[in-house]
């Protein structure tokens, strides 16, 4: 990858003479450029200040009286490139908000994910960055708030600050005898990943009778 990114950007040759040079197909070719930007083995940067859809998000600060307003395109149902879209965008807009801001929350976003993965390094020490959704919420660190929020601490030097505590919520469809008390609105603590076993009735009364850390 390092090879046909350093003979397609340092020495200027086309896909086609690559191809053939290193003995890969033109789509090979392709694949590989992409995946040395999406990893960040090539960085490219622009030195203008000038946003690509000005007009667009001058209009829209006028229209809904906002401060500022930022837009990416849009590539339909091309979701990774989409997502890639947000986060160079998103991290511009980090870039401009963090540093005078005292607390920044990070939710669960993939969005949010490839904004931070985007982000250079930005001097914040005084931003307390605080996660908002638990410690771990998806199958993948890039879905874990906790993960993100340090992340964003380590490209701001800002301090990460950590959910202080474990909830319990009810399940999300209670039975009808419980659905309009306010208990099922609740966030109960909880020992760390508790083993509970209850009824949805008795969920929605408290939190779990019996449960045991493990």
């Amino acid at each position: 990858m390092g090879k046909v990114a350093r003979l397609y950007y340092e020495h200027g040759l086309t896909h086609a003479e690559i191809a053939e040079l290193q003995g890969l197909s033109r789509v090979k070719v392709t694949r590989l450029l992409a995946d040395a930007r999406r990893l960040g083995i090539v960085e490219i940067r622009v030195h203008s200040d000038d946003p690509p859809f000005a007009e667009l998000e001058a209009a829209l600060v006028q229209r809904y009286d906002l401060q500022r307003a930022w837009v990416a395109p849009d590539f339909g149902s091309d979701l990774e490139r989409s997502t890639n879209s947000l986060g160079l965008v998103g991290a511009a807009c980090l870039t401009e908000l963090v540093p005078p801001a005292q607390r920044v929350a990070v939710g669960l976003s993939t969005s949010v994910a490839s904004s931070v993965a985007h982000l250079r390094d930005t001097p914040a020490a005084d931003v307390e960055v605080v996660p908002v959704a638990g410690s771990r919420a998806g199958r993948s660190s890039v879905s874990n708030p906790g993960q993100l929020a340090l992340g964003l601490a380590q490209r701001s030097t800002a301090r990460p600050t950590p959910c202080p505590r474990r909830c319990w919520r009810p399940p999300r469809n209670p039975p009808r005898s419980c659905a309009a008390t306010t208990a099922c609105a609740r966030c109960w603590s909880a020992p760390p990943r508790p083993t509970c076993s209850s009824s949805a009735s008795a969920a929605c009364t408290g939190p779990p009778r019996r449960c045991s850390s493990r």
